[in-house]
């Protein structure tokens, strides 16, 4: 923890450890277990550089990064889980290891909590920077929607009471409606940021390919090129049909 001059954020993005988990189940179905792990490799790398990138500018927050990691704890977490401080989700439904997740950070003393997931790699440190910047009273939080009715990110600055989250049933088309349901029934007021995507199937990865090719190559970062070359030699022969 951080001196209180300034707001304290903190950044906690929701992990499965390979070998210890399954990673990317839906989208290893169409192109293959290991490469829907190359996948996840390559997302997390992103993820990792944005943040560390977002730590590094002046931004006028203190700002804290956690990986917040899906199994109990085991030795191969210290030599996966390097860059950031890791802590444990419990071992509960996802609704649940949310909470646990927020409302720890939360009462770590957090001016602002944000959770995200691994899979939405065209993400920058500046949609991260907008994040820390939002206000939220203690009646506000922000959702990410995703395109899929999930959410990509959650954003909060005050403690949200458990049920809310397990009320949830979550990776169906309408979770996010039916989060948005459960917090505006506790007499919370959610407001949205801009629909993005995530990558869980291989319309997903054709889109994500479609974003970074329609990018000026000079100036995308050497993790995008990874990004983008992978999407093409997976997705090939249908990316260049």
């Amino acid at each position: 923890m951080k001196s209180k001059i300034r707001k304290i954020v903190a950044f906690a993005v929701f992990v499965k450890t390979p070998i210890l988990s399954p990673l990317k189940t839906r989208l290893a179905k169409s192109i293959g277990k290991k490469s829907a792990q190359d996948f996840y490799h390559l997302s997390l790398q992103k993820i990792q550089s944005e943040l560390k990138t977002l730590q590094e500018q002046e931004t006028g927050f203190d700002i804290d990064c956690f990986w917040a990691i899906a199994e109990p704890s085991n030795s191969l977490h210290n030599i996966y889980w390097k860059t950031f401080p890791h802590i444990y989700q419990n071992q509960e439904c996802l609704g649940a290891r949310m909470s646990g997740v927020y409302n720890g950070l939360i009462h770590d003393g957090y001016d602002k909590v944000i959770l995200i997931g691994s899979d939405s790699p065209q993400l920058t440190s500046l949609d991260y920077f907008n994040w820390c910047q939002i206000e939220n009273n203690d009646q506000s939080v922000t959702i990410g929607p995703t395109k899929d009715g999930g959410f990509y990110c959650f954003v909060g600055g005050h403690k949200i009471n458990k049920n809310i989250w397990t009320n949830v049933i979550y990776s169906q088309s309408d979770t996010t409606k039916n989060f948005v349901s459960e917090l505006r029934a506790a007499g919370y007021s959610p407001n949205f940021l801009p629909e993005h995507f995530d990558v869980d199937e291989v319309d997903d990865l054709k889109e994500l390919n479609e974003y970074y090719s329609s990018q000026q190559k000079n100036y995308l970062l050497a993790i995008e090129k990874k990004l983008l070359q992978f999407t093409q030699a997976v997705l090939k022969p249908s990316v260049t049909q």
